[in-house]
């Protein structure tokens, strides 16, 4: 075995921004800063848990989690300065991640800097042109096989025997990119529990809320990926792969297990974009968990046409409380035009209804900006939010990522308005439609969410309850700074 030292970097955030590197199927998108807001890098633990798995020596840094600045790392890096260190970037924050890890190049040149990410999937040349990165790493999320391969490859044969990993690209002195068919993921069991002892796990607790507007703090817990749904906007095909790919059941209980043992978490947010596609499977764990009288909460993300009365009833007796759809437009004609399986408005309806009356939170993923949203289709979705009446909706602005039919659609009509990879935050408008502008799709965004939040003022007692205690915390905070001024 090689004595290589390996670190596992998880960049910080540019100034300004929160990253969810994982979302948008791998390229990132921006969250809310403040705390209890950093989602814990499923990639990190994979990468990890691929060293542990290996008896490799490594270690590891969250500077996101960490608030870590570029001299923090250095500091860090300093202690023990690794041949090889393996760091993710992300659409949003390109420019950052790349500067950043130029200035670890330049303080340890001998250190191998090796990228992955979707976004190294697509912009290939361009990363290995603007940075000093020595390498890329191609392959799906959450990343455990190739890395797996690099480790095997070192130990048998030195840095030298990188060439031969599946998905490793590096310029050559030609010019040339060199690259190999990249390694699929295949098994999510291969996870180890030990690797959390090396993480920050308390920065993990992301808040929910649940049917009576109470505080669940939930850790994030990779139970699934891939999608094999062709919605037209959708990048998750591409960096998370187009074939579903289950952890087990007894694996997920298992890591649920070590978690409330080890750390006292009883919060859990299921990563995975269809959790409910096997009725089977969703019906057997809620046995297991009811069975083992775990006293969990947790939240998950599948499609309503995904489940049923019976299954809800189940989820809310296993201790689901909320459950994340993908309604994305309530315009039929949009509807059909961005491909998205189709589904009819009474489903949806009825879907949401079931799921509040079993007890969960419903909330709905909704999306504005697609080539043909005019002023008639957003008015036509926010008729439609009243019909269907979410518990909470989040409103994302369509972003053409690469490998989507979107961004083809969007570059071929001439809609693109911008590759400031900065903006691609899934909140800010880099496309204008056929009918509406960048600042048309901020106002209609603005619009969406007023019409809800006026429509829950107006029918949901419960709302109205919580919008009069945060004014009345909000006086007094007002009036505490003044009395403090005087």
């Amino acid at each position: 075995m090689s004595e290589i030292k390996y670190t596992l970097l998880n960049l910080p955030n540019p100034a300004g921004q929160n990253i969810y590197r994982e979302f948008a199927g791998g390229f990132g998108t921006t969250g809310s800063l403040g705390e209890g807001n950093n989602l814990a890098p499923q990639y990190l633990i994979y990468a990890a848990s691929a060293m542990e798995n290996e008896a490799a020596s490594y270690s590891v840094i969250d500077a996101q989690a960490l608030n870590l600045t570029v001299q923090n790392i250095i500091e860090e890096l300093e202690k023990d300065p690794p041949e090889v260190l393996i760091a993710w970037l992300s659409l949003p924050s390109l420019d950052s991640d790349l500067h950043l890890l130029d200035e670890i190049k330049a303080c340890f040149p001998k250190t191998m800097i090796i990228a992955l990410g979707t976004v190294c999937r697509v912009l290939s040349k361009e990363i290995l042109d603007k940075s000093k990165i020595d390498a890329l790493l191609i392959g799906n999320f959450p990343y455990y096989s190739p890395i797996l391969s690099l480790i095997k490859e070192v130990d048998n044969g030195g840095v030298e025997a990188l060439s031969s990993v599946p998905g490793f690209m590096r310029r050559q002195d030609d010019g040339q990119i060199t690259d190999q068919m990249i390694l699929l993921e295949k098994d999510l069991d291969v996870l180890n529990y030990s690797v959390y002892s090396k993480l920050p796990v308390e920065k993990y607790l992301l808040d929910y809320q649940d049917r009576r507007f109470k505080t669940v703090k939930c850790i994030p817990l990779l139970t699934g990926v891939g999608c094999p749904y062709n919605c037209t906007y959708c990048p998750y095909p591409l960096g998370y792969g187009n074939k579903i790919i289950n952890k087990s059941v007894e694996k997920i209980l298992q890591e649920i297990e070590f978690l409330i043992e080890n750390h006292g978490i009883l919060g859990f947010a299921f990563r995975e974009q269809a959790f409910t596609h096997s009725g089977e499977r969703v019906h057997s764990f809620c046995d297991e968990i009811i069975k083992r009288g775990l006293q969990i909460k947790w939240v998950c993300e599948t499609r309503v046409d995904l489940v049923d009365r019976e299954m809800l009833s189940k989820m809310k007796l296993a201790g689901c409380f909320g459950i994340f759809y993908g309604v994305e437009t309530g315009d039929d004609e949009l509807m059909k035009s961005i491909k998205k399986p189709v589904l009819s408005k009474r489903e949806i309806i009825k879907t949401f209804h079931e799921t509040k009356k079993a007890g969960i939170v419903a909330h709905a993923h909704m999306m504005i900006g697609f080539p043909d949203e005019s002023w008639s289709t957003i008015n036509n979705s926010i008729d439609f939010i009243k019909k269907f009446n979410p518990d909470h909706i989040n409103i994302n602005v369509v972003t053409p990522y690469y490998g989507t039919k979107l961004r083809e659609a969007v570059v071929e009509e001439g809609l693109l308005r911008s590759e400031d990879w900065g903006m691609y935050t899934s909140y800010e408008p880099v496309v204008k439609t056929k009918h509406l502008s960048e600042k048309d799709l901020i106002r209609a965004r603005r619009k969406m969410k007023t019409e809800f939040y006026k429509f829950k003022f107006r029918t949901d007692a419960r709302y109205r309850i919580v919008l009069l205690k945060k004014l009345i915390k909000k006086v007094f905070r007002l009036l505490h700074l003044t009395n403090e001024q005087k």
